[in-house]
């Protein structure tokens, strides 16, 4: 059994509960009968948004990201997505170096706040 919930924590309500126009897909990849990586996408309308890519530290930098991000892109087209948006921390230097590798502009800095509770 594959456990991501410790990298599941950016998952917002859209992917918990279903609403008119959107779509979740959880995706999982295998190599050797064994998940690999996964990621979430969600679909709504003609945007998409791809999250908590996370990949088995042992298949990094094997081209496993790129192909479920790939994989994840040709979905989001197929549901007659225009746009893919992914977010990644800045200082992820490798995952930032991939999206531009693979075609992904860097558009839109954000904050996040948090507060211990």
């Amino acid at each position: 059994m594959f456990d991501y919930s410790m990298h599941a924590a950016s998952l917002s309500k859209l992917f918990q509960k279903s609403y008119d126009g959107t779509k979740a897909y959880h995706i999982v990849g295998w190599i050797n009968n064994k998940p690999v990586c996964s990621a979430t996408l969600g679909l709504y309308f003609d945007m998409a948004h791809l999250i908590n890519i996370f990949v088995v530290k042992e298949y990094r930098r094997q081209g496993v990201a790129s192909q479920i991000i790939k994989f994840s892109a040709e979905k989001a087209l197929a549901e007659k997505a225009t746009e893919l948006f992914i977010n990644i921390d800045e200082k992820d230097v490798p995952g930032t170096a991939l999206l531009k590798k693979l075609g992904f502009i860097d558009e839109i800095k954000q904050l996040i706040y948090t507060k211990g509770i």
